[in-house]
């Protein structure tokens, strides 16, 4: 995605050196440093919120010693996007080297201020302090009375830091301490004033024992110190009364001690954040409710301990949008709209592509009063960001738009029926704008039309039908294949009684081609019962039995077909019938070649009906000794096509590659079923998908990645990951629907939608979308969850073998029961969300589309799995009682006797290197985890290595294949199997068959081949001295057990790729 990103943002951390490892050394004018800054201006001016661009135009400019174009740069950086506490420290420390003027030294000053805009840091907090008293003793003793800073500034200054830092429980001792120990120092140097100075140090110590904190034991101790030494004569009476304040206090502080553990235990996890300040903020609540006089003089401390975990959390979570919005909520809540305004402006800037923060930014200024230029100012900000206008980013777009168009509608007097026509004007203009947006983001417009209903609710209201009728008319062209489009245009003629506007609807809609076109039949029908006369009546049945004729005949073709292909699978089971050839798939598919579209695909088991225990004897079989019952069994074995893992992805090709080429390179591979050529002439280059008749072939085409086609260096892998599978859409949905909501999120090559099945002529729920790039196809998943004319899509990568064999629910998710039917994912996530980052949300449907009572929920860590198990379980919920556990791991393992091979710790692991600089283990997690549960991280940042070690041989696998040569900020990492030649054996060897962990599926047999025999090199690849076998079994992706023999010797003849295709193919044949 172009733009600022969470990648942006993490990056941020990871962009800079310390102030302490930067020299602030002249370069000089060299061409490399010329050419390097210029580049990076070129890139900052093309997109200001790349984030770590930024950054390394900062540094470019500061190695150089440019001031005046590193003033800039950061000025224009800061405008836009929030600064780290290490970029401020680093920008504040190049001014102070300068600051010697009165002038210099205030501009440090602000600087400190404007720094505290973008995130709380007491580090930040102490500097300042410190600069700020620094600053005012050497007035003291300048003798040019040259004073910057007055006594009752730095007082100002320390209490403001007291006031804002002094919640924070952990570290609020370090500004505390420096505000002590400035006023003991006045103190002990006042001779005129001695006395009033006590006070003012013995009431610092009341304030500070009233606010609950990490040291307040040894503030009590010092205290009592302090009144021993300076009012000894009223010690008792002194210490009386604090200690009713200090034991409240302590009182309190201990509640609060288990919360601080919990943060530290998870690592600042935003669970344990949200827990935290849901007991704060009730805890407020409950004081405002209070009538205890000590408890009012609470008050103001309670919210500030609200306030300061909010930044707290927003130190570790700063991307998180709906973080910022609770924030902003609990601010509204208590009627504190300015600080409100402040945080909504922070928000925006940490998480500028946020429609939903914008839009509650919009609306907390026009609630405020603020004035129209700006209010303006703030819609432009937002419509201004690139990342906002692009397609992946639509829903956000469109809610600022209509938070736009609602301040427009605010603005206009509805009183007595009258309208304000300078401000229709402006929101009409508006609404135009809106649309214009929306085209120039997503061609096809926004699936959902919510602008232009906004439009034609607001004509309506305004009595301007012919608008209103004219905007219908465009909505109807881009979704004419939807009935309720339809359904609902003609019921808004209805309402402005224009019967026969809304029958000539009907009959128009009855002429479009729907997949189950009854709905509209039956609604004109009943239409023309209510509104119509028998003449209207009359001709509207014969209009819809004419229309239904063609229907029924379109369909009996369809059966026709259908049960043709049906016969031909019915003759082939029998078995001494079928022909010695095996049956083409294609020759028996329906839809047209012409089209892209996969053709309709149907499970196919084996057909002879033998039973299992005539083949028992087959499994340590060899495959060259085979009995005659085994082969013809294979013989008349229809094939399965199994597209996601028998294709391979070819991309880096030349823009005029023929296919003839792509089938002499990958020829040795296997059997070619088809080969599509995708050209990209922006580009000059085009992307090729070949599909082999067989998984087995895949890896042997895997070894051909770096090959040349002339110029081009190819690369080869698997695209599975570039596949989604959708469900949960309606029987009338068709490819232009899907089209209209998946392609805003990158290059659609194929929709291969199933066909209908004979009985009903329904069309199954579900399809399959291809994109061009994985990073389009995991964008999409976004529509995961979301409502669509009744229904709640289910988007998921696609995995072929999830039906296959389910694995065991993982310690992070939970089993909600007794949900009531009418709820859907984003009640469900709403719910849940204060316990956790939640993953996925699944819900259990009916063929109505509703709740079946249960649904599933991946958190990401187990301990929020648990948390919400712990909090939820029981409680009511739309009157019903939920029942909630955590998911049992044990459930749906093998318990038959036979235990499951377990993968050696090197199966499951891979090794990581060419690590970028300055990442973290949290982000080789948060990477890495992506293609499965990761049991442990071994990490080396010096080396910039890692070794990660999955739950599973297959997701180690994964994880190769989509990883290696991955380029990660900036750097292509290598990513390789733990198992080496050197790592497993004393002698050097050549492994004949590929990790297990990198092999595709095996299809689906029921034998259990051993392959020992079948990779038994012949005698001219090994020498006869010395010969080893492994003789531990190695799991497959299914968890068989697979023989791999492994040849080593000290005269091992090292072979080549195209050696290793032949072995693998005379292995097969």
């Amino acid at each position: 995605m172009d733009g600022y990103s969470s990648t942006d943002i993490q990056s941020k951390e990871d962009s800079f050196d310390s102030p302490s490892e930067l020299s602030y050394t002249d370069y000089g004018d060299s061409p490399e440093n010329e050419a390097n800054i210029k580049q990076l201006k070129n890139e900052v001016s093309k997109n200001a919120y790349d984030y770590s661009v930024q950054v390394q135009y900062i540094e470019a400019l500061r190695h150089a010693s440019l001031y005046e174009e590193l003033t800039s740069a950061r000025e224009n950086m800061h405008n836009i996007l929030p600064l780290s506490e290490e970029l401020w420290v680093q920008w504040i420390e190049d001014e102070k080297r300068i600051a010697s003027t009165p002038d210099q030294i205030k501009r440090v000053i602000n600087l400190y201020s404007e720094s505290f805009k973008d995130y709380f840091s007491i580090k930040l907090w102490n500097e300042y302090i410190q600069y700020v008293i620094d600053q005012y003793k050497s007035s003291l003793e300048d003798d040019d009375n040259f004073q910057v800073v007055t006594l009752e500034e730095v007082r100002n200054v320390l209490r403001e830091a007291n006031k804002k830092a002094g919640c924070n429980i952990p570290e609020s001792y370090i500004i505390w301490n420096t505000y002590l120990n400035f006023e003991t120092e006045i103190m002990q140097s006042s001779q005129s004033n001695h006395e009033e100075q006590k006070l003012n140090v013995r009431d610092l110590y009341l304030d500070r024992l009233s606010v609950p904190h990490k040291n307040l034991e040894q503030t009590w101790q010092d205290y009592s110190q302090f009144i021993s030494k300076n009012f000894s004569g009223d010690y008792e009476s002194i210490m009386v009364e604090a200690n009713k304040i200090y034991s409240k206090t302590s009182q309190r502080y201990r509640k609060k001690e288990t919360y601080e553990d919990s943060l530290v235990n998870s690592n600042y996890s935003l669970v344990e954040f949200r827990k935290y300040i849901n007991y704060e903020e009730n805890e407020r609540s409950n004081i405002e409710k209070s009538k205890d006089p000590e408890d009012k003089k609470y008050k103001q401390i309670a919210h500030w301990l609200v306030i300061m975990l909010y930044e707290r959390a927003l130190v570790y979570h700063y991307i998180d949008e709906t973080f910022w919005d609770d924030y902003i909520g609990y601010l509204l809540k208590y009627k504190k709209i300015a600080q409100a305004v402040e945080v909504a402006e922070r928000s925006v800037r940490n998480c500028p592509w946020s429609g939903m923060l914008w839009s509650r930014y919009i609306r907390i200024l026009v609630k405020n009063n603020s004035p129209r230029d700006v209010v303006m100012n703030i819609v432009s900000r937002a419509l201004d960001i690139s990342m906002l206008n692009s397609k992946d980013r639509l829903d956000d777009l469109i809610k600022v738009l209509l938070t736009y168009c609602d301040y427009e509608r605010s603005r206009i007097n509805w009183r007595r029926g009258t309208i304000d026509e300078e401000h229709a004007i402006d929101l009409r203009a508006a609404l135009q704008f809106g649309l214009e947006k929306v085209s120039q983001a997503v061609p096809v417009g926004d699936p959902r039309s919510r602008l232009e209903f906004y439009y034609i609710e607001f004509e309506t209201q305004i009595k301007n039908y012919a608008e209103a009728r004219k905007i219908w008319e465009e909505v109807i062209n881009k979704r004419k294949h939807e009935p309720e489009i339809w359904l609902r245009y003609a019921e808004w003629e209805k309402s402005l009684n224009n019967i026969q506007e809304a029958r000539n609807i009907f009959k128009r809609a009855s002429q479009v081609k729907f997949d189950w076109p009854e709905v509209i039949f039956e609604s004109w029908e009943n239409f023309e019962h209510h509104y119509g006369d028998f003449d209207s009546i009359e001709n509207a049945l014969l209009f819809i039995k004419s229309r239904l004729a063609i229907v029924m005949t379109r369909r009996e073709k369809v059966n026709i077909k259908l049960q043709q292909f049906q016969n031909e699978a019915i003759e082939i089971q029998q078995f001494p019938n079928v022909p010695t050839e095996v049956v083409n798939m294609e020759n028996m598919t329906i839809t047209s070649r012409d089209s892209l579209k996969r053709k309709p695909e149907e499970t196919l088991e084996e057909l002879h009906p033998a039973k299992r225990n005539k083949e028992k004897s087959t499994e340590d079989m060899d495959i060259g000794q085979e009995s005659s019952f085994v082969k013809d069994k294979r013989r008349y074995t229809r094939v399965r096509r199994d597209r996601e893992h028998s294709t391979i992805a070819v991309v880096n090709l030349p823009e005029e590659v023929k296919q003839g080429q792509l089938k002499t390179l990958f020829n040795d591979c296997g059997k070619i079923n088809e080969v599509r050529i995708i050209p990209d002439a922006q580009k000059g280059e085009s992307i090729a998908y070949i599909e082999f008749s067989d998984r087995d072939s895949v890896l042997g085409a895997l070894t051909k990645d770096k090959k040349k086609i002339g110029d081009n260096e190819i690369s080869v892998y698997q695209p599975i990951a570039q596949t989604l599978y959708i469900t949960n859409f309606s029987e009338s949905t068709n490819e232009q629907d899907l089209l209209n909501i998946f392609e805003k999120y990158g290059e659609i090559i194929d929709i291969r939608m199933p066909s209908a099945n004979v009985k009903g002529v329904k069309r199954r729920r579900f399809c399959y979308i291809e994109y061009k790039k994985q990073e389009s196809a995991r964008a999409a998943l976004a529509e995961d969850g979301q409502p669509w004319f009744g229904f709640t899509l289910s988007v998921h990568i696609s995995d072929p073998d999830r039906k296959k064999q389910r694995s065991p629910p993982a310690k992070n998710e939970i089993i909600i029961h007794n949900l009531p039917s009418q709820v859907d994912q984003n009640e469900l996530k709403t719910l849940f969300q204060p316990y956790g980052t939640i993953k996925n949300a699944r819900i259990n449907l009916n063929e109505e589309g509703k709740c079946t009572g249960t649904a599933f929920i991946d958190f990401l860590k187990q301990e929020e799995a648990q948390a919400a198990a712990k909090a939820m379980n029981q409680v009511d919920f739309k009157n019903n009682c939920l029942h909630v556990v955590v998911a049992d791991p044990n459930i749906g393992k093998k318990s038959k006797g036979k235990e499951l091979s377990i993968a050696t710790k090197r199966d499951r692991g891979i090794s990581v290197k060419q690590l970028p600089k300055n990442i973290t283990k949290e982000n080789l997690q948060e990477l890495f985890a992506k293609c499965g549960t990761i049991r442990d991280i071994n990490y080396d940042n010096k080396e910039h290595t890692a070794e990660i070690e999955y739950a599973g041989v297959e997701d180690a696998g994964k994880a190769i294949l989509r990883f290696d040569k991955y380029e990660w900020h900036g750097v292509r990492i290598s990513v390789k199997g733990m198992i080496s030649v050197k790592q497993q054996y004393p002698t050097s060897s050549k492994q004949l068959v590929p990790r297990t962990a990198l092999m595709p599926p095996r299809s689906t047999s029921r034998n259990k081949v051993s392959l020992k025999k079948v990779f038994t090199p012949s005698p001219s690849f090994t020498s006869t001295e010395t010969k080893e076998e492994t003789t531990d079994p190695v799991e497959n992706e299914h968890g068989n057990s697979m023989d791999v023999e492994t040849i080593t010797s000290s005269g091992t003849v090292k072979k080549s790729n195209a050696d290793f295709r032949r072995i693998w193919k005379e292995g097969k044949s």
